[in-house]
């Protein structure tokens, strides 16, 4: 294999470690690959196709034509994804259950509402992706709800959120295609689900998913209707 232009200020040492854990091998796409559709905003594309000398003139790193080119294919291939049983993937960043660090790359089919969860291990981020969605945290009781805005698109959002400590949270998908890091301390020991949400099933489940996709909006629309004042 031709060197390359850095091989030569490898010890021995890093040698037989890259050698040792496969680096620069084929990893192939597992049993459950996910689909992420990154840097597809103005910034990187421009707001119309044309040449890209044109186009930096206003969004200074845009692809110009070339992006546009393959905004068609990526829609293609969104399309495939979508199609898969669940509509739903995680890609774990962290070795195992046992690792200090947790990291997941998330993606969210747009009528996710997963039941109100916690983990008492610690607080946890998430870093919006793609999409605009919700985090939906709840008092212990569940009577208050608060929904935080997330958005890595051209929607109103903040594109990340901390939760300082263990909280009761869900996603609620409100634009685009749904993505986001979460990260949260480990060990992992397992997530407590809320008693008083309705289960899975049970005739009021329907209402109480309706009622927070609403609180979302809501909150979503206040937050465009500022960022419009």
């Amino acid at each position: 294999m031709t060197d390359r232009p850095w091989d030569r200020f490898l010890t021995s040492g890093d040698r037989e470690v890259i050698s040792a854990a496969g680096y620069g091998a084929k990893g192939g796409f597992g049993e459950r690959p996910v689909l992420l559709v990154v840097d597809m905003t103005y910034n990187f594309c421009g707001d119309r196709a044309e040449p890209i000398l044109a186009s930096i003139k206003r969004w200074r790193a845009s692809c110009g034509q070339a992006a546009w080119n393959a905004v068609p294919k990526i829609k293609d291939l969104i399309a495939v994804a979508r199609d898969q049983p669940n509509g739903r993937a995680r890609l774990l960043l962290h070795p195992d259950r046992q690792d200090n660090l947790h990291e997941m790359i998330i993606a969210l089919p747009a009528t996710s509402c997963d039941h109100p969860h916690i983990n008492y291990k610690s607080g946890k981020s998430f870093i919006a992706v793609s999409g605009q969605f919700a985090v939906m945290c709840f008092s212990n009781d569940g009577l208050d709800t608060t929904p935080v805005i997330l958005s890595a698109g051209v929607w109103p959002g903040a594109c990340v959120t901390r939760l300082r400590k263990a909280a009761w949270h869900t996603i609620i998908p409100l634009e685009g295609d749904t993505v986001f890091i979460e990260t949260i301390i480990g060990p992992f020991t397992g997530n407590y689900f809320a008693e008083w949400f309705p289960a899975a099933g049970v005739e009021q489940r329907l209402a109480a998913e309706e009622r927070l996709r609403r609180l979302a909006r809501e909150a979503a629309d206040r937050l465009s209707r500022h960022n419009n004042a």
